[in-house]
């Protein structure tokens, strides 16, 4: 029985820490070779000292057609492995069809692909073999590392004296960064949370060190013989195994080792060669990382499959017509479940590549080519811009599943639109039972579960109830008003919106344009169509863009919050030779902030903006802390997944640092300290003597001992005592939903003439103010953090667990006095000894500050290279 992973997206997580204690898979080895015996020869006396039984071993060199000879070489191993040689003819670059051929001669149940101009580490094949044990649909991408090996033996590798892991980590026991692969595949890993997030993961398929099982191999025809040039024949045949469900799994540790001396051709000779594959590669590969669309092109492999289901012969003249109106081209038709009254159409269309007919849904599913597939019911009318829009949802965000649409039905008064889930559903259940009406997902989504033994109905369940949708605002999808079963007209008109006509005619421009809105006006009145006119070419101004790279910056911004604009103001003045945004999909570079952001939520605003074609930082955020917040918002190992694909992650503070190195995060990261600590006061503002400034909070019950009232009490106590003894007393508020609690403060203190400043959207404001004052007592955490940025002490209200991880990074753990421990004076206590002590301890504190400061300038410049690089 085949045992089949079915998982969301690449994640393989499932698989890990399974251990196999008595492997039983037969793993060939397939060595393509054309002359460069000398190579050879390393090559397989790095197979000689495998750590896989070699009862299970096997290898086969498959010959392109050499003018050396080869034999003498392979025999001189025929006692220490199992090895045959298969020929076939030199008809230029065949390297691929050299490997089908050793493929089909290969006795193995899994097959193990090198380069023979590769020596394998030891244990490179029981690393392959591992996975294949664990399910039967994985393609196993090992690492390749670049070693002069001029002066090393074939006796020496074969008897394991010469260490080829020592020679190229200095170690035999290299850290798992180490192992990633010497070439472009370093960052796609990380990007990719080691492949398992994303829609890229097929580009890893190199094919000097990858293994698959061979009836998938075959299944597949193995490498494409249309590729005479090298380059680009293993990202193809790995396009075709990701379309069709296989789990592409990263194990560095399967390594090669790249034998650089004898690296042939004049320089440049293997980028000119992929050049001129380019356009085979976009024909074959419908990803947008490879094709962009050419209007009227047919391409080998379509973008889309549109699979009709339950298609009905009276209305499929008009559905094809809407599906070949779309504003994509790039697609197949599969007529799902044709009966004898649609062969007619069918054979009409027979010598146009795009129309296919099949008996059922799991057959149209198994014959569609398209990266993405959309189910439509033969009897909707569509929009033209509804496949197009679909595709775009889907190509934009990785993560998302699949895409839906409202539906119309049309009434004797108009349209009834239908929107929500539990509405879609029963229409779904009405027309198509457990296909949609209208949905569209990947072809690799659907594929798996069928792969798995399901029907076209449970894939579609498999799909809705495990992935996140996107929804269309529409409907751009309508439905006849009678159900089938019942007598209806079969002509569905394609829906097009009153609001959508109105925008095309304004688009056009000239006075039709002008004339819109009254023509509209008159529609509705007098119950005519409207009909738009034809649009014309806009005339556009090019305007300057800001051409420095462009950051998209996630945190809570916008919502008149002193300190998440305190940091926003820092990241920009840090990061200025980018363009900070807070908005929009399209960046070179997602930032998750500062704030206390991880494992709040935020997963879900980061997954949309997530791409693997750019780079992505944490700075500067803090942790959730769970002895307050409680069980995760959000799995805690996608968490670890994300940060592991940064280039970079610095945390707020050390508690935030320790939390995710107990949830699992092994990569190097940073106390960074918060980012607003970069920001610095006005020059020239002098202390005022005895000055202290309070900075209350509203925390709606959210906090230590779940009372604000008990906080207001003991601040209006502290301001009472301050002023007694002469004190300077300002009052600060750092966000509007305080102001009327600290004016409560006030009078419980007998002081509603304090001087107040609110800061809401002023953080430069704050920051001198702060730097006039010799003591800060602050429950805002950034009351805190801009006093520390001035240099001046803060005693820290502790209502949430995040500002003893900013106590802690600036070195004053004592001044931080949780909020459920406020009682008997013990704030007054507190902030009047650390008064006294002020001094020495901003000594402590200053030194940090300009530690993080120094950190986080650092840390900018390299982001800045990583960006450009």
């Amino acid at each position: 029985m085949a045992n089949i992973l079915v998982a969301p997206e690449n994640d393989y997580r499932s698989l890990l820490g399974q251990v196999v204690e008595n492997p039983t898979l037969e793993v060939t080895v397939v060595i393509p070779v054309y002359n460069r015996v000398d190579l050879l020869e390393l090559t397989l006396a790095g197979l000689v000292t495998q750590t896989y039984p070699k009862h299970l071993l096997s290898v086969v060199v498959a010959d392109d057609g050499s003018t050396e000879a080869l034999s003498p070489a392979v025999k001189g191993f025929a006692e220490q492995l199992t090895v045959d040689t298969v020929r076939r003819d030199h008809q230029g670059y065949g390297a691929g069809q050299a490997r089908n051929l050793g493929a089909e001669t290969a006795n193995g149940e899994v097959l193990v692909f090198i380069d023979a101009d590769c020596i394998p580490d030891p244990e490179m094949v029981q690393r392959h073999a591992i996975w294949h044990h664990l399910a039967d649909n994985l393609v196993v991408i090992g690492s390749r590392h670049h070693v002069d090996a001029t002066d090393i033996e074939r006796t020496a590798i074969a008897t394991g004296a010469d260490s080829m892991r020592e020679r190229v980590f200095a170690t035999r026991n290299p850290d798992r960064e180490d192992w990633q692969s010497d070439d472009f595949r370093r960052v796609l890993h990380r990007r990719t949370a080691s492949l398992r997030h994303g829609d890229v993961a097929f580009r890893s398929l190199v094919s000097s060190n990858f293994s698959v099982r061979r009836d998938m191999f075959s299944r597949h025809r193995g490498f494409c013989a249309d590729f005479t040039r090298w380059g680009g024949e293993d990202t193809e045949l790995g396009w075709r195994l990701w379309n069709d469900g296989a789990f592409f799994v990263d194990d560095p540790t399967a390594a090669v080792y790249h034998q650089t001396q004898a690296d042939e051709g004049e320089e440049g000779w293997r980028e000119r060669s992929r050049e001129a594959n380019d356009a085979i590669i976009q024909t074959k590969i419908p990803h947008r990382h490879y094709r962009r669309s050419e209007a009227h092109a047919i391409d080998e492999t379509p973008k889309l499959s549109v699979l009709v289901h339950h298609p009905e012969a009276a209305r499929l003249e008009e559905l094809t017509d809407q599906i070949l109106s779309q504003r994509i081209t790039d697609l197949e038709i599969i007529l799902a479940g044709v009966g004898p009254e649609s062969s007619g159409f069918l054979e009409r269309r027979r010598a146009d590549p795009r129309f296919w007919g099949t008996d059922s849904v799991e057959q149209a599913l198994e014959l569609s080519r398209g990266e993405f597939v959309a189910l439509v019911h033969g009897s909707t009318g569509l929009d033209h811009r509804l496949l197009s829009r679909s595709v775009k949802a889907l190509e934009s965000r990785p993560n998302i599943g699949w895409v839906k649409s409202a539906y119309g039905i049309p009434t004797t008064e108009g349209l009834d639109v239908y929107r929500r889930d539990i509405d879609l559903r029963q229409l779904d259940e009405a027309w198509g039972g457990a296909l949609p009406v209208f949905g569209m997902t990947r072809r690799r989504e659907l594929i798996k579960p069928i792969r798995a033994g399901a029907d076209a109905d449970d894939a579609w369940n498999w799909v809705t109830d495990r992935l996140e949708p996107a929804a269309h605002g529409g409907p751009l999808v309508v439905l006849p008003a009678e159900h089938p079963s019942h007598a209806r007209p079969p002509s569905v008109a394609a829906p097009t919106s009153l609001r959508s006509m109105v925008l095309d005619d304004l688009k056009a421009g000239g006075s039709r344009a002008a004339l819109a809105p009254v023509r509209a006006a008159k529609s509705l009145v007098a119950g005519t169509p409207y009909r738009p006119t034809p649009v014309q070419p806009a005339r556009t101004t090019e305007l300057a863009r800001d051409s420095r790279p462009r950051i998209r910056y996630v945190g809570w911004t916008g919502h008149h919050n002193m300190g998440d604009e305190a940091m926003l103001q820092a990241v920009t003045a840090l990061f200025d030779w980018a363009e900070i945004q807070t908005q929009g999909d399209r960046a070179d570079l997602l930032m998750l902030g500062g704030g206390t952001l991880i494992n709040r939520g935020y997963l879900r605003q980061l997954r949309p903006l997530d791409s693997p074609n750019l780079e992505r930082v944490a700075f500067g955020p803090g942790v959730a802390n769970p002895e307050y917040w409680g069980e995760p918002k959000e799995d805690t190992a996608d968490w670890v997944d994300f940060l592991d694909s940064c280039a970079y992650v610095g945390v707020r503070g050390p508690m935030s640092a320790d939390l995710l190195r107990d949830w699992g995060l092994r990569r190097e990261l940073e106390v960074v300290g918060d980012p607003a600590l970069s920001l610095r006061p006005s020059p020239g503002i002098e202390r005022v003597d005895g000055r202290v400034i309070v900075c209350p909070a509203w925390s709606r019950g959210l906090l230590w001992g779940d009372s604000d009232d008990v906080v207001i009490d003991a601040f209006a106590r502290l301001t009472r005592e301050l002023l007694d003894r002469g004190h300077d007393t300002w009052v600060l508020s750092c966000f509007p939903g305080d102001d009327r609690h600290i004016i409560d403060m006030m009078r419980r203190a007998d002081a509603a003439d304090l001087p107040f400043m609110a800061a809401h959207d002023e953080p430069a404001h704050a920051l001198d103010l702060m730097a006039s004052a010799e003591l800060a007592v602050s429950e805002r955490l950034h009351g805190a953090v801009l006093a520390a940025a001035a240099g001046t002490v803060p005693v820290m209200v502790e209502y949430r667990p995040k500002l003893r991880d900013f106590a802690q990074s600036i070195g004053l753990d004592d001044l931080a006095l949780r909020t459920d421990q406020l009682r008997g004076g013990a704030l007054s206590e507190l902030a009047l000894d650390a008064f006294e002590r002020r001094w020495s301890l901003a000594d402590v504190m200053t030194d940090r500050v300009d530690h993080y400061r120094t950190l986080q300038a650092r840390a900018a410049r390299a982001i800045a290279t990583a960006v450009e690089g």
